[in-house]
């Protein structure tokens, strides 16, 4: 690993983690990774899987198209997750004893785009329970304004907020919000004067990784050119499958994983990447 990675995070990095649920990362990822990021798009573009979708407002100018789950037959990705420093990095900023690799998704927001992502967590969408963090790495340069805007905090709030769906040729939300046991997610654009709003401009080898407790969303891309986001999820040791934390939502883990309630994701489906103990592992 380049020396400079080895004191990445640093310490400072670690308490800005865990204060504001989010930290960017300077210049973290050389050529090779970013270019192996752009073949793996490529690729998944090509050959999408079977959660690609097209989730572009009918009046949202560019067209927006997103994947995930699909890392088992896009190679480079695999590449990515397993040898990259991220595994390190996260696990680091975690505090955990290993990291296991979750889910990948990748986003494009074509040129003009005022598809929004809404204002969400990440973790009511996913039936589990215990420490996820999540990397959002640009493949584009990213304007302030078309960043990733995310709450400083907001993963300390103790709540977790009902899940809705990004598309608005869907349903608002997964279920009848009478039946959820969660608030929805606050009205933080009407009162921007109550919330410390995260967001940079960024280059590709920059990223952001946030607790999946912070609430975040995303304008569009008002930019002249395409814009391609990997949103990358890992694990810690303590993450269990518990289908009965949000029995209101539709099943969102990667099919034929084979985990009962309780168990640690320790399926192939969620490969080993680090232990603290041994560094960047493999599975293979």
């Amino acid at each position: 690993m380049d020396k400079r990675l080895t004191e990445v995070p640093s310490n400072e990095d670690v308490e800005a983690y865990k204060r504001d649920g989010a930290v960017i990362l300077r210049k973290l990822l050389d050529r090779h990774w970013v270019d192996l990021l752009n073949q793996g798009v490529d690729r998944n573009i090509a050959n999408p899987g079977p959660n690609f979708s097209d989730f572009t407002a009918p009046t949202g100018g560019g067209k927006c198209i997103k994947d995930n789950w699909a890392w088992r037959h896009i190679p480079e990705y695999q590449e990515f997750f397993r040898n990259s420093p991220l595994g390190a990095i996260v696990g680091a900023l975690m505090e955990a004893q290993e990291v296991r690799f979750f889910e990948d998704q990748f986003f494009e927001k074509g040129p003009g785009s005022t598809t929004p992502t809404p204002w969400h967590q990440d973790q009511p969408y996913y039936e589990v329970s215990g420490t996820m963090c999540i990397t959002w790495i640009p493949l584009d340069h990213v304007e302030r304004d078309d960043c990733l805007e995310l709450v400083a905090q907001s993963h300390t709030l103790g709540q977790l907020f009902t899940p809705t769906s990004f598309s608005t040729q869907d349903a608002k939300y997964f279920v009848d919000p009478k039946q959820s046991p969660l608030q929805d997610v606050p009205d933080i654009d009407g009162h921007p004067e109550r919330y410390k709003i995260l967001a940079w401009e960024m280059d590709p080898g920059d990223i952001i990784v946030f607790d999946a407790r912070t609430l975040h969303c995303n304008r569009g891309n008002r930019s002249k050119r395409r814009a391609r986001r990997i949103s990358m999820r890992w694990i810690a040791e303590d993450v269990v499958y518990d289908r009965n934390v949000y029995p209101w939502t539709t099943p969102t883990l990667i099919e034929g994983h084979g985990i009962r309630p309780g168990e640690r994701l320790t399926s192939d489906l969620f490969p080993l990447v680090w232990t603290r103990t041994r560094g960047n592992v493999s599975d293979r």
